[in-house]
């Protein structure tokens, strides 16, 4: 019951319900949820892990860590760990391509003031 998938498994279900709260109009709750489906994915992620595992793990914590708790550097860290972990993931490069993109976006705009 403590194996990797079952962690996130346990991550996706904790996502789940923080999704029916947001809906529900209590956000205030979603980012404890999201925190401790962190946690359970921190767990998960042991080098006793294969490759493959760990860079699934990765990839679910990048996307909390980008939609639940807009934290984009963390995220794309995340993104490019997975990469690394697993170079065929396509998720992985495609997702950490996008949020370099956008944070080039962001440099290049610029400032009024």
């Amino acid at each position: 019951q403590n194996s990797a998938e079952w962690r996130m498994e346990t991550a996706q279900r904790l996502l789940h319900v923080a999704e029916q709260i947001a809906r529900g109009g209590k956000p205030a709750n979603v980012s404890a949820l999201a925190s401790r489906a962190l946690q359970q994915l921190a767990i998960a992620d042991t080098p006793a892990q294969e490759a493959s595992t760990r860079a699934a793990v990765k990839v679910l914590s990048a996307w909390i860590y980008e939609r639940y708790l807009a934290d984009a550097t963390t995220a794309k860290a995340n993104y490019d760990a997975a990469a690394q972990l697993a170079p065929d993931n396509a998720k992985a490069k495609e997702s950490s391509d996008r949020l370099k993109q956008t944070d080039d976006n962001v440099k290049l705009k610029p400032t009024h003031g």
